[in-house]
C-alpha cells in the first residue's frame, strides 16, 4: 500500500508540475502580446502626439505675431496679421483632421 501511495503522489507530483508549466508558457505568452500592444500603441501615440504639438506650435506662433502686428497700430500690418492668422488656423485645423488622437484600446488584448 505504501507503495501505492508513493506512486500515486509521484504521478500528481509530475501532472501538477507540466500544468504548473504549462501555465507559465500561457501567461508569458499573453504577457508579451499585451507588451507588444502596449508598445505599438504608445509608439503610434507619440507620432500623432508630435504631429499635433508641431501645429500647436505654428498656432501660438502666428497668435504671437498677430498680438505683435496688431500692437504697431499700423491698420494694413494688423489686417495682414489677422488674415495670416486664420489662415495659420484653418490649415491647422485641417492638419488636426488628418492626426487625429487614435482611441485608447478598450481591453488589454489587441
Amino acid at each position: 500500500m505504501n507503495q501505492r501511495l508513493q506512486r500515486y503522489t509521484g504521478i500528481f507530483i509530475i501532472v501538477l508540475s507540466l500544468l504548473t508549466v504549462g501555465q507559465g508558457v500561457f501567461f508569458t505568452y499573453q504577457n508579451r502580446q499585451i507588451t507588444r500592444c502596449q508598445a505599438d500603441y504608445n509608439e503610434q501615440f507619440i507620432e500623432q502626439l508630435t504631429a499635433r504639438s508641431n501645429i500647436s506650435e505654428s498656432d501660438r506662433e502666428s497668435l504671437a505675431k498677430l498680438f505683435k502686428d496688431w500692437l504697431t497700430k499700423d491698420p494694413k500690418n494688423a489686417r495682414r496679421a489677422l488674415e495670416n492668422y486664420l489662415e495659420t488656423k484653418d490649415r491647422n485645423d485641417e492638419q488636426r483632421k488628418e492626426h487625429p488622437l487614435k482611441e485608447l484600446p478598450k481591453t488589454a488584448q489587441c
